[in-house]
């Protein structure tokens, strides 16, 4: 029995022992992360490469989602600095957090960015061929009112710019469009460079002939019809370089429009200017597919009365549109999670703001059509609290109960039902779209796509680029006609 006890002792002992150096490891694994020195030195190194290096110096293991890092680069000198000082110092210009675990592993995580952080990106733009700079080129971010011309030496500078994901647009006559991603998180890169190709020089002809003139201001009248739509706004509308378009009808029936330069565009209606850079635009009997890339600018009022009526037509625009919609979605996805009676914001949130959804599987009938309440549902957490994930199967029939379609939509060929009421149907052209609370839509990238990845039929298909606003109108809080 002794020799039962003394090697139950002997026993304990050596678990003991055991498990003190285990956790003893641990303790002094741990301290390490906070102890280990490391040195960087980095001039717009993307922030990926940077947790490499910080990671094999250390021989810690630093973990993170590969999309938490993207678009963020690291200028340092860091000379033997202890290693949570060193991530301190990467990582300060980015809303991303770290945290030693037990093991000794640093695990990154997105932090609480700051609602109303405005950033400004400067670059420069050249000559793509000569390096030359290039002046009065239009720089600016894609369906916002953000932009700046480049001056002499080529540089350019837009304030104001929130966190997010953009299309830089630079457009300057005799040259083709530059494009580039622009990530905006707490940083933006330094010294931005775009470089222009020279658009090739096309003699114009010598003589055009009276027919040839004619059939394109019936090409022109047609596109014009096409692209603005027939509403109340497209009637104010109009395009002061039209000479710029060209068009062209295939065997098929189609019909397509090319631009060599931006579209300068006037909405009296809203009080907007836009360049618009054509992108795409193709018309079928049954499909009118378009993209492009629109700056913004408030046009000058001639006294307050324009100003509010301006307003006022902005605000009519918006409600009711596909932008409310979403938006009103995803403010309501927001306040179940924070509602007492989740069944009456579910019953009630949607039909306050004007919309009645229905799920229906073939888009012609309406015998299928059932009554969407948990239109919720249809939205999925994103990858940060802004955005939301939306996936439907099918189609959507929405119906928006505040007014009804004016005159002029009853003519309109492709309406859905009642011409007397503003029915809309969209369907899925992406697995799934993101969404943002003033009802923008992104793509899986994380960019702005100005309608793409929906498509759209009935009243909203009616509505054109005379009814498009910013991507920042119809922010949380900016308008609402709900009822309280």
């Amino acid at each position: 029995m002794l020799l039962r006890s003394k090697h139950f002792n002997l026993v304990a002992i050596v678990r003991a022992v055991f498990c003190l150096s285990c956790l003893c490891s641990v303790v002094v694994f741990a301290a390490a992360a906070g102890s280990n020195q490391v040195s960087l030195k980095a001039t717009n190194m993307p922030l990926r490469h940077a947790l490499d290096k910080i990671s094999e110096q250390a021989r810690l293991n630093i973990v993170y989602p590969p999309e938490l890092v993207d678009g963020f680069e690291v200028t340092c000198d860091i000379a033997s600095t202890p290693i949570k000082s060193a991530l301190a110092e990467v990582l300060k210009n980015t809303d991303i957090i770290f945290d030693v675990q037990d093991d000794g592993r640093i695990v990154l995580a997105q932090g609480a960015p700051a609602a109303d952080v405005r950033l400004t990106l400067r670059g420069r733009v050249v000559d793509k061929e000569s390096g030359e700079p290039l002046a009065d080129v239009n720089v600016f971010l894609a369906n916002t009112r953000m932009g700046a011309a480049s001056n002499r030496e080529g540089h350019f500078a837009i304030e104001g710019v929130p966190l997010g994901t953009f299309d830089l647009v630079a457009s300057r006559i005799g040259y083709e469009v530059g494009k580039r991603k622009l990530v905006a998180r707490r940083t933006l890169p330094e010294d931005l460079e775009m470089r222009l190709a020279p658009r090739p020089f096309q003699a114009p002809e010598i003589e055009v002939s009276a027919t040839a003139m004619e059939q394109w201001r019936e090409d022109f009248e047609h596109f014009r019809a096409l692209f603005f739509g027939t509403t109340k706004n497209a009637a104010t509308c109009k395009i002061n370089n039209a000479g710029v378009l060209d068009f062209e009808r295939s065997k098929s029936g189609a019909f397509s429009a090319i631009a060599s330069e931006a579209l300068i565009i006037e909405n009296s209606a809203l009080g907007y200017k836009l360049d618009y850079v054509l992108e795409t635009f193709r018309a079928t009997e049954s499909l009118i597919t378009m993209r492009g890339f629109s700056k913004y600018t408030e046009q000058s009022h001639r006294n307050r009365r324009q100003s509010v009526l301006w307003e006022l037509n902005r605000q009519k625009t918006y409600q009711g549109s596909l932008k409310h919609f979403l938006a009103t979605l995803c403010r309501m996805k927001n306040a179940l999670q924070f509602a007492w009676k989740k069944k009456e914001v579910r019953d009630n949130y949607l039909e306050d703001e004007g919309f009645k959804v229905y799920l229906v599987k073939e888009p012609w009938t309406s015998q299928d059509r059932k009554r969407l309440r948990d239109a919720a549902r249809i939205l999925q957490p994103g990858t940060s609290d802004d955005h939301q994930v939306l996936r439907f199967p099918h189609y959507l029939m929405v119906h928006y109960t505040r007014e009804v379609p004016p005159p002029a939509y009853v003519v309109f060929k492709g309406k859905i039902g009642d011409p007397k009421k503003q029915i809309s149907l969209v369907t899925m052209t992406a697995d799934s779209l993101l969404v943002d609370m003033a009802g923008n839509i992104f793509d899986s990238n994380g960019l702005r796509v100005d309608g793409f990845g929906l498509r759209t039929y009935g009243y909203w298909s009616w509505e054109r680029m005379a009814d498009r606003l910013p991507w920042d109108y119809g922010s949380l809080g900016l308008v609402s006609n709900k009822r309280e």
